[in-house]
C-alpha cells in the first residue's frame, strides 16, 4: 500500500479512524480521525493510548461536513488525506472540495472499483491530481471482491484568489 509522504513541513493527514490512523500515524506529524461511528472513535482513542500515537485526535461526524474545517488547519501542499469511502463512492462534495483545496496527495481506498474509477477520474480530471499508482489487493479469495488503493498527487496547485485587498 502507498505510504503517505513524509512532509518536510509541518503538515497534517487526515484519516479514516481505525487501522489506518494508526497504523500510519507516525509517519506524518499529525492525523486527524474522521468516522460516523461514537464507539470506533472510542475505541480508536483507548488503541491510540495502547500505541502511543499522541500526535492525533478523532472526530466524530461526516467526512463532507468536517472536512472543510480540518482543511484549512492543515497547510495543502503538506497535507495527506487518506479516504476509504463506503461502496457508493464519495459524495460529489467531497471530490470537489480535494480539487478545490488540492492536498499534496490523496490516498483513495476503495472496495469498488467501479466507483473508484468514477472518482479518480472526478479527481484528475485537468490534471488536478495525477494517479502515481494503483494496487489491486485480493483479500477475499475465490470471490468477485477487490480492494484497491490509489496514490494520488496534487499536480497543479491552487489557482490564486482572483480579488486581493488593494495595498497602500
Amino acid at each position: 500500500m502507498p505510504e503517505p509522504e513524509r512532509h518536510a513541513t509541518p503538515g497534517g493527514c487526515l484519516l479514516r479512524v481505525g487501522f489506518f490512523s494508526l497504523e500510519l500515524g507516525h509517519l506524518v506529524e499529525s492525523f486527524v480521525g474522521v468516522e460516523l461511528d461514537r464507539l470506533a472513535i472510542k475505541s480508536a482513542q483507548r488503541n491510540a493510548v495502547v500505541r502511543g500515537r499522541a500526535n492525533g485526535e478523532f472526530v466524530a461526524g461526516a467526512v463532507e461536513d468536517l472536512l472543510p474545517a480540518l482543511l484549512m488547519r492543515f497547510s495543502a501542499p503538506a497535507t495527506t488525506v487518506l479516504l476509504d469511502p463506503p461502496r457508493k463512492g464519495c459524495r460529489s462534495e467531497t471530490l470537489q472540495l480535494l480539487r478545490r483545496e488540492r492536498p499534496a496527495q490523496v490516498i483513495y481506498i476503495s472496495c469498488h472499483p467501479a466507483t473508484m474509477a468514477r472518482d479518480l477520474n472526478i479527481l484528475c480530471a485537468e490534471g488536478v491530481f495525477d494517479l502515481a499508482q494503483v494496487v489491486p489487493l485480493d483479500m477475499f479469495a475465490n470471490t468477485q471482491h477487490v480492494e484497491c488503493v490509489a496514490d494520488l498527487r496534487c499536480k497543479a496547485p491552487a489557482p490564486e484568489p482572483k480579488l486581493s485587498l488593494p495595498t497602500q
